[in-house]
């Protein structure tokens, strides 16, 4: 599933906007500070989220858990 593949990484829609999440259970991402990882998500990751937000929407997750959001798609 989608999950899997964007592991630590976790798109979610939490009421009527996306979010981007992370695993809880990811040990590297206790060692990258918030802002770098904010950047990578914007240089990287926020154009693969947008586009699979837009083509399917249907697989992506209610927001459904206590992660920590990262970044929140406008």
């Amino acid at each position: 599933p989608f999950d899997c593949e964007s592991w630590p990484f976790y798109i979610m829609k939490k009421g009527n906007t996306f979010v981007i999440t992370k695993s809880n259970f990811c040990p590297v991402f206790n060692k990258i500070s918030k802002d770098k990882i904010e950047k990578y998500i914007e240089r990287k990751f926020l154009d693969i989220a947008k586009k699979i937000i837009a083509e399917s929407p249907e697989i992506i997750t209610e927001y459904n858990r206590d992660l920590e959001i990262l970044y929140e798609i406008k």
